[in-house]
């Protein structure tokens, strides 16, 4: 290498150090002219509107409503074989409807107030525990409950019941059990009216079955409404005879000197069975106009949160406004 190219290379190696300083210089002003710039640009930017927060006023809400819910008293769920979890779960939405419930998120947070027993240990053994997928919808709560307590054979087991059930109080609060517990059997409508017909006390039982075989009544519902009107006409008849025994007892005897009250002393008496109250029979026209209850109309009921009887969302077949606009001082124990 020659002296003219030993020259030639300082010369550039120069050239090169001179550009680099003058980057830097360069870069140096633009980092002290930065702080500047974003200063004045926040002193122009439009100030935001203040926006007020209402998460403490939602969260007041919805804790409003779960305390709601619990002072309607839902039927408890304790996960023992006497109660259809699919069955509660259906009621149980109903109720977290009416008290206006809707957030995922608060559902299940105000179910587990209606769970009991081993029901509730085992909620709490999900959501504290370390299971993979904790439900955070009330369908997949419902999903998982159904899972855990439903029957092996659900259909067996309801025709097992509905076979052994027996009208105790009304015949009303009956029908609204029966109607219940059908749910799932996928029974005919010959197979319903029999095994309704066979739950009835005797004297109700006796005057259905006459109607029957005489096909003067056509379809579990009108079957259903003419037992409720029996019912509700022997009441009011063992009403007036009450009061006609009092009116005797307290003016004296009557014929051979023993008041009615006295002949029937042994006689057990509806009064715990049917409260005081002037219970104006059902009408079997007024049914007519509902559509005949089917399996299939019974499993759309279900799925879509409808009443049985009126087949109107929002409420359960026991609580039907409709149901008791027919019979208003209806529901007798």
């Amino acid at each position: 290498m020659n002296e003219e190219q030993i020259l030639a290379m300082q010369q550039e190696n120069a050239n090169l150090q001179n550009a680099v300083q003058q980057l830097q210089a360069q870069v140096l002003a633009m980092q002290q002219q930065q702080p500047q710039q974003q200063a004045m640009a926040f002193d122009q930017a439009p100030v935001p509107a203040v926006v007020p927060i209402q998460v403490v006023e939602n969260v007041d809400d919805e804790g409003k409503k779960i305390t709601r819910f619990i002072k309607t008293k839902p039927d408890k769920f304790s996960g023992s074989r006497s109660k259809d979890p699919e069955e509660w779960a259906y009621e149980v939405a109903n109720t977290l409807e009416a008290a206006g419930i809707t957030l995922e998120e608060t559902k299940i947070l105000a179910v587990k107030h209606a769970l009991t027993g081993q029901a509730a240990i085992w909620w709490r053994s999900i959501t504290e525990g370390h299971v993979a997928n904790i439900p955070t919808t009330f369908e997949a709560f419902k999903h998982a409950l159904i899972q855990r307590y439903r029957p092996k054979d659900p259909a067996y087991e309801a025709r097992q019941k509905l076979d052994s059930l027996k009208q105790t109080g009304s015949a009303e609060a009956y029908a609204d059990k029966f109607l219940t517990m059908t749910v799932r059997t996928e029974l005919t409508e010959e197979e319903m009216a029999y095994l309704f017909m066979k739950g009835l006390k005797p004297r109700i039982k006796a005057k259905v079955l006459e109607k029957y075989k005489l096909k003067e009544l056509h379809g579990l519902e009108a079957l259903m409404t003419y037992a409720i009107a029996v019912d509700d006409a022997t009441y009011e008849a063992g009403n007036d005879k009450n009061n006609g025994a009092e009116k005797i007892d307290s003016g004296g005897s009557a014929g051979n000197g023993k008041s009615w009250k006295g002949q029937h002393a042994g006689h057990a008496s509806t009064s715990s069975q049917h409260p005081a109250s002037t219970t104006t029979p059902m009408e079997i026209d007024s049914f007519k106009k509902i559509e005949k209850l089917t399996p299939e109309t019974r499993a759309q009921c279900i799925k879509e949160g409808r009443c049985l009887f009126c087949r109107e969302p929002g409420h359960i077949v026991v609580n039907c406004p409709k149901k008791n606009k027919i019979n208003p001082n209806g529901q007798r124990q």
